[in-house]
């Protein structure tokens, strides 16, 4: 459709303080209280549209794409709550409702932060730190962001950086509709979200209430909305992350969205592989609760006043009415507050090469009428190749809803690596005390809009809500819905339970979730050897063998799988590594070849080498077996290593199916490690279009530079860097590729013993 011109120019907004903390860890506490001394509700004047006339009414209608969960009930598919641990309670943060929880997830660690108070923890849910104040990533800084401790937090992992960025607004007159505002940022310096922090205090006239953050590779983009400044409009944000990833003075660049109704919309933020080089910022919304609009921020950072914000696309979707009840509760509870005017954190975005992907989600009346009852309507919009692509529109929607009375709201969803989408939710009705609830659809059933596995209790509630502020028994006003970059497969979802009956003292909870589709993997194995041939396959201690190799799925589903290989004299095995692990798409064929060395040392006799794919080390789909002479042995008393090398990454060859999947960005990439776990040495594939100037940096856990593997100019093409391990403990650490244009990707690598 025709681009919409934008209907505001820019603003420039400056950082007014800028600060790099000494390491959270080492700070005195704060306890994670807030800081308003009398009990307050974060405001929220958005409840509906309809209640502040910004969306005309809807005549009652039955949702055309409702899902019931029957698909489910016949699934072989299956939910799992791999681990689940207590998160912050109310207690912790006893003056704000509601507690706006959210968390995110990082190679080593994971951050929840609700109003007033963040906590971290290992991804096994051990307290590294806190609770604290939510104003703790903000010592030393001074102002309003040092001072206060106001609400609507945003913690999200950088995946692009390996950096943690921290967000909330302050106040310094709560709620009077005049004095100093502040939306106040906080970057990460290492990977380590307890270590040291880039502050920044970015002032405003009037107060930005609800903000977004999204993670994108050229700003830090953000919504807010703005209701005591004149009318009721919402902003578009873009924020210097150059900048701010180096401490350096930064500047926001803010638009006012050219909407009808202007309400309901989020930022993009962006998982797995960095958008396409040049692509601007997305901002997907509901602008009058019923259709679906998605704008552009294309910033300028060199002359922000050339930065453009307009309308992309209008994907049609099916007709529903949004949620304007209240949830009921057993008695004695409180009707539930429901924001059904608007999308739900977070608007999740994935570039998979061949093809984008934005997924979003609502809560709908799925009963309209007197009987009315709430439901998740969610989306997944597609964009083709490119930074442009062919336009978004939409690839599938459902509305979930299993026909037994109770209420789902206040969802959040992503989607994995594989092409899996969980969506988490709260749950209630008359009868069930409010519960956290996750659902989900495999990536055998991409398309179909439904959510194939059944639905998966992830917290029982003990009680009901009875409390009600200023009217309305508040609920959320967010939850999120994230996924491991450590495997890109495993998802991690927090929000709010109540676990007895009181006025508000509610509880939330931490879950790591998988999904399964019932479908064994089945993959088909074809290796050759192609120098030196024959059989047995013949060759002298110190010299090597070359093999091809093609590993199809014959499935219909994306599925994960590890090639390995075994040695074997005499019946006793001598050497067994993993070669390589990756993800190979439904129907996809992956072909690609890799040196095996023959040690100096190995002794002379007739082997058994056997290439095995499944699952590494013991569950073997598919197997070919060689036999290997060895005909001479340099070295008896040398050290053999029988690491492979040139073995490419499966991100880096083609998979051929109908069911492509590629991984590589369209600008440069950090390939797979191989092999990975690793006993000494790594291989990591540095795949560039063009030259450019590149660092390639090994960190620990605790973000200390433990390898530099490049530093300089690096010519277009493939290149291979090999990270040496001696005298390095057994462990996880995390390689980084950076750009002179500061785009940056990361790849974590697991060295054993």
């Amino acid at each position: 459709m025709p681009v919409q011109a934008q209907d505001t120019a820019p603003r420039t907004v400056s950082a007014s303080r800028v600060n790099t903390s000494e390491p959270l860890r080492t700070l005195p506490n704060r306890p994670g209280l807030a800081r308003t001394g009398i009990p307050a509700v974060v405001p929220n004047k958005l409840h509906s549209f309809a209640d502040k006339g910004q969306r005309p009414e809807v005549t009652d209608l039955a949702d055309p794409v409702i899902d019931t969960g029957a698909a489910s009930r016949s699934s072989s598919a299956t939910g799992t709550v791999v681990q689940s641990f207590a998160g912050i309670p109310q207690s912790q943060s006893p003056f704000i409702f509601p507690p706006d929880t959210n968390g995110d997830v990082g190679p080593n660690h994971y951050v929840q932060w609700i109003n007033g108070t963040v906590q971290f923890y290992d991804k096994q849910g051990s307290t590294l730190l806190g609770p604290v104040s939510g104003n703790f990533f903000w010592q030393g800084l001074g102002g309003l962001c040092d001072a206060r401790n106001d609400g609507d937090p945003i913690i999200l992992y950088d995946e692009m950086a390996d950096r943690w960025v921290a967000m909330q607004f302050m106040l310094s007159q709560l709620l009077n509709g005049f004095g100093g505002y502040a939306l106040c940022f906080a970057v990460s310096t290492t990977p380590d979200p307890t270590g040291a922090y880039h502050q920044y205090e970015f002032p405003f006239s009037y107060f930005p209430d609800y903000p977004k953050v999204g993670v994108w590779s050229d700003a830090y983009y953000a919504t807010a909305n703005i209701f005591f400044d004149g009318d009721f409009r919402q902003e578009a944000m873009a924020f210097e992350r150059e900048a701010m990833l180096q401490g350096l003075p930064a500047d926001a660049v803010v638009f006012t969205i050219p909407s009808a109704t202007r309400g309901s919309f989020l930022p993009a933020d962006a998982d797995g592989s960095a958008p396409p080089a040049g692509t601007p910022g997305l901002f997907p919304g509901r602008p009058d609760g019923t259709a679906l609009e998605i704008f552009a921020l294309d910033v300028n950072w060199t002359t922000p006043s050339a930065s453009t914000f307009s309308l992309l696309d209008a994907p049609t979707v099916a007709s529903h009415n949004p949620y304007s009840g209240t949830v009921p509760q057993p008695s004695p509870g409180a009707g539930l507050e429901v924001l059904g005017d608007r999308l739900m954190h977070r608007a999740q975005y994935r570039n998979f090469g061949d093809r984008q992907t934005l997924v979003l989600n609502h809560t709908v009346d799925v009963q309209p009428g007197f009987s009315d009852r709430a439901g998740i309507r969610w989306y997944e919009l597609r964009n083709g190749a490119g930074n442009s692509g062919s336009g978004w529109g939409l690839y599938q929607q459902g509305t979930y809803a299993p026909d037994d009375g109770l209420y789902r709201w206040m969802g959040s969803v992503a989607m994995n690596g594989a092409g899996d989408i969980a969506v988490g939710y709260s749950v209630s009705g008359p009868s069930l005390f409010p519960a956290i609830r996750f659902a989900a659809q495999t990536a055998d059933q991409s398309g179909t809009g439904v959510l194939n596995v059944p639905e998966t209790e992830i917290q029982t509630g003990g009680g009901v809500q009875t409390g009600t502020f200023g009217g309305r028994s508040r609920w959320g006003d967010y939850s999120m819905m994230s996924v491991d970059p450590s495997d890109d497969q495993t998802f991690w979802y927090t929000t709010e339970y109540m676990p007895f009956t009181s006025t508000n003292e509610y509880s939330t909870r931490i879950a790591e979730l998988a999904v399964d589709s019932g479908i064994s993997p089945n993959f088909d194995l074809t290796a050759v050897n192609t120098s030196p041939g024959g059989s047995p396959i013949i060759v002298a201690a110190g010299g090597s063998v070359t093999f091809d190799y093609s590993v199809s799925n014959n499935t219909g589903s994306a599925a994960s799988g590890d090639l390995w290989y075994t040695a074997s004299l005499g019946g006793s095995t001598v050497a067994q590594m993993l070669v390589q692990s990756g993800m190979v798409a439904g129907g996809a064929t992956v072909s690609q070849s890799f040196v095996q060395p023959v040690p100096a040392g190995a002794p002379a006799g007739s082997y058994t080498y056997t290439l095995s794919m499944g699952q590494f080390p013991s569950t073997a789909v598919d197997t070919e077996t060689f036999d290997l002479q060895i005909t001479t042995s340099e070295r008896p008393d040398g050290a053999a290593s029988w690491a492979v090398v040139d073995a490419e990454a499966w991100g880096d060859a083609e998979q051929v199916g109908p069911a492509l999947s590629s991984s590589l960005p369209g600008t440069f990439a950090l390939g797979a490690a191989y092999p990975n776990p690793f006993t000494q040495a790594a291989i990591l594939p540095v795949v560039l279009p063009d030259a450019a100037e590149v660092r390639v940096v090994v960190f620990d856990v605790l973000g200390r530079e433990v390898a530099v593997l490049a530093e300089g100019r690096l010519e277009a093409g493939k290149h291979r860097l090999v990270f040496d391990a001696t005298g390095l403990p057994s462990g996880a650490y995390v390689a980084r590729l950076t750009t002179e244009a500061g785009l940056s990707q990361t790849q974590r690598l697991t060295l054993l013993r």
